[in-house]
């Protein structure tokens, strides 16, 4: 091969991981147990970015937004990136009961989500900090890697 072939081929390799990346598929390391047994401190995930599941949403002219319902998502919370099961997508009615046994309905609004952590007794989620919208959804987990 003569080098310029080599130049051309790494070149393209490096567009294609960073396309991949960016646009299809990207990895995440899970840290804390919020979602445990769905996913444990170490395992390895891979989502699809916000921007690619919002370019098919508008493909499908899909006027809701229930693809995201029991779906683990990324947050941004703050600073930090949390994955969380989103179990409440626009006008929703939710129903909780605190440790008392006391019933709590949750509407929820429009433009919002509601997300909460498969380990939810121990889990920082919507519950705490409120709903979250769609800005705030960086991805959607399309599967992991369990170690």
């Amino acid at each position: 091969m003569k080098s310029k072939d080599i130049l051309f081929s790494i070149l393209i390799s490096i567009f294609l991981i960073f396309f991949i990346k960016i646009f299809l598929l990207s990895p995440v390391i899970i840290k804390g147990n919020s979602m445990s047994s769905t996913f444990n401190d170490g395992d390895i995930s891979f989502f699809i970015p916000a921007k690619t599941y919002s370019i098919f949403k508008n493909i499908f002219n899909s006027k809701d937004y229930t693809f995201l319902k029991d779906k683990n998502v990324i947050v941004e919370h703050g600073n930090k990136k949390i994955i969380k099961r989103c179990v409440g997508v626009p006008f929703d009615t939710l129903i909780f009961f605190d440790d008392y046994g006391k019933e709590k309905k949750v509407i929820v609004p429009q433009d919002s989500f509601f997300v909460i952590g498969d380990n939810f007794r121990d889990s920082y989620d919507s519950r705490n900090f409120g709903f979250v919208g769609l800005n705030e959804i960086k991805g959607i987990i399309v599967f992991e890697k369990k170690l």
